[in-house]
């Protein structure tokens, strides 16, 4: 198997469990990350894990998108075009994010980073 398409199956499985992990756990990761508990009888907190959760479940989508694109890499460059589109724009709406309310962690700075460096670099070795 070729490296790109190694690091896109690791990169696949990746979104696959962490988006059923936010499916199923909803706003706990977000308190094991910050160490902040919200209140649960909060009307923002219940939004906030109703999206949360939601969410997940597109990512863990995403995830196996990738993996399908990733078995065909020469037939499917458009699909993976389009999904390191959706990842570029992502690192984007966490930048504002950040910019408006600051950067939640570490994690997210990287995660991030890995938003907007990824998807060009899998554009240069591919070959496009």
């Amino acid at each position: 198997m070729a490296p790109l398409a190694t690091f896109l199956k690791v990169s696949s499985v990746f979104a696959i469990l962490t988006g059923t992990g936010d499916v199923l756990d909803g706003l706990k990761i977000t308190e094991r990350l910050t160490g902040v508990a919200l209140p649960i009888d909060s009307p923002a907190a219940v939004l906030a894990d109703n999206h949360f959760r939601f969410l997940g479940a597109y990512w863990a989508g995403y995830g196996a998108m990738l993996w399908w694109v990733s078995n065909d890499l020469t037939s499917r460059r458009v699909p993976l075009a389009i999904l390191g589109g959706i990842f570029f724009v992502s690192g984007i709406r966490r930048s504002i994010s950040a910019a408006f309310y600051g950067m939640p962690g570490v994690a997210f700075g990287v995660a991030t980073a890995v938003e907007f460096v990824v998807p060009p670099a899998v554009w240069l070795l591919g070959g496009w």
